[in-house]
């Protein structure tokens, strides 16, 4: 698997939305 900079920006990207989600998540518990 080659460094792609676009696919890790994506995924960066992706981990930011799911922490907000999880953050979220556990303000509301």
């Amino acid at each position: 698997w080659r460094k792609n900079p676009e696919m890790e920006k994506t995924i960066m990207r992706g981990n930011k939305k799911l922490c907000k989600i999880l953050f979220q998540i556990v303000i509301i518990i």
